[in-house]
């Protein structure tokens, strides 16, 4: 299983209903042959849970950026202050 699958099955996992949790619980539990059937089978949903990954994940940077931000607040003022 590529890192892209485990995404993909992933977010089927948290966000699919009961037959696509479903599939997602065979394809941990695939070898190689039926993990490929599984992705040729429904590919609709394979390209649907990947976008859903990748946009998970980039709500997840951003969240993490801000809350960076946060903690870190910028020291522009000390800087300018001892120029």
């Amino acid at each position: 299983m590529t890192n892209q699958d485990y995404r993909v099955f992933n977010a089927m996992s948290m966000y699919g209903g009961s037959f696509v949790k479903g599939l997602a619980a065979l394809a941990y539990m695939a070898d190689d042959e039926n993990l490929l059937r599984i992705k040729c089978g429904w590919p609709e949903y394979y390209k649907k849970y990947l976008e859903m990954a990748e946009l998970h994940e980039k709500v997840e940077r951003e969240r993490a950026i801000k809350q960076i931000s946060k903690d870190h607040p910028s020291n522009d003022t000390v800087w300018k202050g001892n120029e």
